[in-house]
């Protein structure tokens, strides 16, 4: 199930998996940071930096795959964010 709360007072879609972790859409937290959309982000210095931190901070995850999943909403697959020790600011 589908929620909405806000990131820097935009609102941000998530939800819970099975798992009890926390996904974010990827599309909204860029927006939030004044991007597009996520591949405007990762296409910027700050997207890099994060790429970079992550692969620093959790090196037996993956980035993508990892971090970043895309999950299938109706015909479209939209890409996610999971929340790893408020990884997303």
């Amino acid at each position: 199930m589908k929620k909405i709360e806000c990131l820097d007072n935009y609102p941000t879609r998530y939800f819970v998996d099975e798992e009890g972790r926390v996904w974010y859409n990827a599309n909204d937290c860029a927006r939030a940071k004044g991007f597009v959309d996520l591949e405007d982000l990762l296409g910027s210095d700050l997207g890099l930096d994060l790429i970079l931190e992550w692969n620093k901070l959790y090196p037996a995850y993956p980035f993508f795959g990892g971090f970043l999943r895309y999950v299938n909403e109706g015909n479209e697959q939209v890409p996610y964010f999971v929340q790893y020790k408020n990884q997303i600011k």
